[in-house]
């Protein structure tokens, strides 16, 4: 769900930072959508650590049209160093306009080195019931060589969201702070190509993808072969 970021007689600016993971590293989406009233410009969108916050300053430049047709992209953000906090700002001709200035608050990056929590992504139109998911991503959890309590008796935590397909990225990259993506056989029939090809991307580069609800045995699901 895009906030209202900011509003000016000239431009809106909305801006998502709902997202999943990031304390042991990736890159962390700030999603950003813009609408021009006024003529052709050029923007630039300035993520800056706050102070004793050592996170990257990052930086992404984006022409708009004399258009008032949305326009949307992503600043992504690499989780290391430490701390989480910053803030966005927005440049024209090189200077921010200050009144578009926006603090924010990203996940705090694990400096112990530890494994942390396993980060699930629940790919849902609402929010849904998650705790049979969350049970078996924690079952995974424990069997795998990363080692999220593996071999204890004790529960883990996890990190889980449940984001609606319109908010998906259409690149793989921001799963790259993601362990796990749940998503419902009907739900990912129904993912645009753009959105789906992002995520199976992510499966190449090592996620991991849960398919629930297939309604056959996978092996002989000619639906779930044709969408993977």
């Amino acid at each position: 769900v895009f906030q209202n970021y900011a509003l000016l007689p000239w431009l809106t600016v909305f801006e998502n930072v709902h997202w999943v993971g990031g304390g042991q590293g990736g890159y962390y989406p700030v999603r950003l959508r813009m609408v021009n009233f006024g003529p052709a410009r050029d923007l630039t969108f300035r993520f800056q650590p706050a102070i004793g916050h050592h996170l990257p300053t990052v930086q992404k430049s984006v022409h708009l049209d004399e258009t008032s047709t949305p326009r949307f992209t992503t600043l992504l953000i690499p989780m290391v160093g430490n701390g989480s906090a910053g803030t966005l700002e927005v440049l024209e001709d090189g200077k921010a306009i200050d009144d578009l200035k926006q603090d924010v608050r990203l996940p705090t990056i694990d400096a112990g080195g530890g494994p942390g929590c396993p980060s699930v992504l629940v790919i849902a139109d609402a929010q849904v019931s998650t705790g049979t998911l969350e049970r078996a991503a924690i079952y995974l959890a424990q069997q795998t060589p990363r080692s999220y309590g593996s071999g204890m008796s004790g529960s883990v935590a996890l990190d889980v969201q449940t984001i609606s397909p319109v908010d998906l990225p259409l690149s793989w990259v921001p799963y790259s702070t993601v362990d796990v993506v749940f998503v419902d056989m009907g739900m990912l029939r129904r993912l645009s190509t753009g959105h789906r090809n992002a995520l199976l991307h992510w499966v190449q580069c090592g996620g991991t993808l849960i398919v629930y609800n297939v309604g056959a045995s996978p092996e002989q699901s000619p639906d779930l072969a044709e969408k993977l």
